[in-house]
């Protein structure tokens, strides 16, 4: 991929695969046995970072939905984020909390 660091988890290098494995094996450790995943979806996830970059949309868009994100704060930041939008970062240090419930 032009562009990526030489050290980044995108592209088809083995280093960028490498990567993909030991990021989606640290995801997987923090969600816990609750999480299902297929060993094909395993794989995906190693070997192309779009499917891994669409789990962890999936694992941040239900922290948003269990109000588990940071938010904007009264004043500025929330006139801004209504009129340019928001990025959500997790807030919660425990991944396994997005299985549950």
């Amino acid at each position: 991929m032009a562009g990526a660091p030489k050290d980044s988890y995108k592209g088809n290098s083995q280093t960028a695969h490498d990567r993909r494995e030991h990021l989606l094996a640290g995801l997987l450790t923090g969600l816990g046995s609750a999480f299902a995943i297929s060993p094909d979806q395993r794989q995906a996830c190693i070997d192309s970072d779009d499917c891994l970059d669409a789990l962890v949309c999936a694992l941040l868009a239900r922290a948003v939905q269990q109000h588990d994100t940071l938010q904007p704060e009264p004043g500025e930041q929330h006139h801004l984020a209504q009129t340019e939008g928001w990025i959500h970062l997790p807030t919660g240090a425990h991944l396994d909390r997005l299985v549950a419930g």
